[in-house]
C-alpha cells in the first residue's frame, strides 16, 4: 500500500515537472532572446533607437534624419547620435548619393522579426500594413510590451542574485530606473494573490534598529519596527536558475566576487554602491592625509589602485 501512495506521488511530482517546463521554457527563452536583442537594439534605457528602427522598417524606404525626428518627435540632434550608434551595430545604413537616407540593413530586419516573432507579432509585412491602415498605434504598442518584459527581467535577476535574497521597492526601483509607483504596476499581475503565474512574493523582516524603535514605541512614538520587502516565488526562482547569468555567476570568478562585495549582480545597484565606496575610500584618504600628512603619497597610491582592482573586477564580471 505505501509503494502504491509513492509511486502515485512521484508520478504526480513528474507530471507537475513537466507541465511547469513546459511554461517556463518558452519564457526563459523569450528572456534570453530579448536581452539579446537589447544588446543591438537599446530600448531597455530609452525608446529612441527602437523607434527609428520601427520607423524605418514601416516607411519602407529610406528616410532622412529631418524626417525620422518629424515622425518620431524627437531633436534631430538626438536622432543623430542614435543612427550612428545602429550604424556602429550593423542594423542601418547610408544611402543615396550624398549619404543622407538611412535604411535597415538586413540584419536590423533580421533582428526586427525576431522582435517581432518573441512578441507574437505576425510580422514585418504585416505591421507595416497594419500601420498604413491604422496609423502607427500598433508599432508603438509594441513598447508597452517590449520594455516590462526588460523591466521583469532585470528584478528576477536583482532578486536571484541578491546575497539577502530579497530586496526592497526602493531598491528596485533603482534597479530598473523607474519610480515605485510604475514599478509595482508592472510587477503587480506577477506578484497578486490571484496571479495565475507569480514570480514574486512580498515578506516582511524586522528593521535593523528594532530595540531602538520599541523603546521610541513605550514612549507613544509611533515606528513602524518591520520593513516589507520583495521576494522570488519558488517558480520566480526556478526561471532564475535557466537564465544565463545564473550560469555566469556559478562560473565567473569575478562575478561571484562582486555579488560578495556588493551583494547584487543588478548592475544598476553595484555601480551605486561601487561610487558610494569610492566616495568612502577617498574621504577616509583626505582624513588621513591630514592626520599623516607625511604618508600622504602612499594613501594616494593605495586609493588608486584600490580603485584599478574594483575596476578590473567590474570589467571582468560584466563581460
Amino acid at each position: 500500500m505505501l509503494e502504491g501512495c509513492a509511486c502515485v506521488s512521484l508520478t504526480d511530482f513528474v507530471e507537475k515537472e513537466r507541465v511547469r517546463e513546459r511554461f517556463l521554457e518558452p519564457i526563459r527563452n523569450g528572456v534570453k532572446k530579448l536581452r539579446e536583442i537589447d544588446s543591438r537594439i537599446d530600448f531597455a534605457r530609452s525608446q529612441l533607437q527602437l523607434d527609428i528602427v520601427l520607423e524605418l522598417a514601416l516607411a519602407r524606404k529610406p528616410l532622412s534624419a529631418d524626417e525620422i525626428s518629424r515622425l518620431i518627435g524627437y531633436r534631430k540632434k538626438a536622432v543623430l547620435d542614435a543612427l550612428r550608434k545602429l550604424e556602429h551595430k550593423g542594423l542601418v545604413r547610408r544611402v543615396g548619393s550624398n549619404g543622407m537616407l538611412f535604411e535597415l540593413t538586413d540584419e536590423g530586419k533580421r533582428l526586427l522579426e525576431d522582435l517581432f516573432d518573441l512578441l507574437g507579432v505576425s510580422g514585418l509585412n504585416s505591421v507595416a500594413r497594419k500601420a498604413r491602415a491604422r496609423g502607427r498605434a500598433d508599432a508603438r504598442d509594441l513598447q508597452k510590451v517590449v520594455q516590462p518584459s526588460y523591466y521583469l527581467a532585470k528584478i528576477i535577476i536583482a532578486l536571484g542574485s541578491s546575497k539577502k535574497g530579497y530586496l526592497s521597492m526602493k531598491e528596485l526601483a533603482s534597479v530598473v530606473g523607474l519610480s515605485q509607483e510604475r514599478l509595482q504596476s508592472y510587477m503587480e499581475p506577477y506578484m497578486s494573490a490571484t496571479a495565475e503565474v507569480k514570480l514574486f512574493k512580498k515578506v516582511r523582516k524586522p528593521v535593523k534598529l528594532e530595540p531602538l524603535y520599541k523603546v521610541l514605541k513605550s514612549f507613544g512614538i509611533r515606528v513602524s519596527t518591520v520593513s516589507s520587502y520583495v521576494t522570488l516565488t519558488d517558480e520566480g526562482r526556478l526561471l532564475y536558475y535557466r537564465l544565463p547569468v545564473y550560469v555566469k555567476l556559478k562560473h565567473n570568478f569575478a562575478a561571484k566576487l562582486v555579488v560578495k562585495l556588493f551583494g547584487s549582480y543588478a548592475e544598476r545597484l553595484v555601480l551605486k554602491r561601487f561610487s558610494m565606496l569610492v566616495f568612502t575610500l577617498a574621504l577616509l584618504a583626505v582624513v588621513a592625509a591630514i592626520v599623516l600628512p607625511g604618508s600622504s603619497p602612499a594613501i594616494l597610491f593605495g586609493l588608486v589602485l584600490a580603485y584599478a582592482v574594483l575596476s578590473l573586477i567590474l570589467l571582468a564580471a560584466y563581460t
